[in-house]
């Protein structure tokens, strides 16, 4: 069996985690990565899409609430009110 050399971190080291996990699979020769946060705001049912335009070349591929045809799902409006005030700053 092979091991990712990764353990268990708090979740304010998640960055780290994600690091780790994408080294490992470089190393491993891997395909492709699907990274989907935990608190369902991610809908799995986009995945076959996602393959689809990196099958069709394209090297990376993001979800975003914030394009056409964009929504946002389970997103607290404490959330959304703050995503909005900042970027009224940009």
């Amino acid at each position: 069996m092979t091991s990712a050399g990764c353990w268990s971190r708090p979740a304010r080291q998640l960055a780290s985690q994600l690091r780790c996990a994408y080294a490992f699979a470089l190393e491993q020769g891997y395909q492709g990565i699907v990274t989907i946060d935990g608190n369902d705001k991610d809908d799995p049912q986009a995945i076959p899409r996602f393959i689809l335009a990196l099958s069709d070349g394209v090297d990376f591929v993001q979800a975003s609430r914030f394009v056409a045809g964009g929504k946002a799902e389970n997103t607290p409006l404490s959330r959304d009110l703050a995503i909005a005030s900042s970027m009224r700053l940009c």
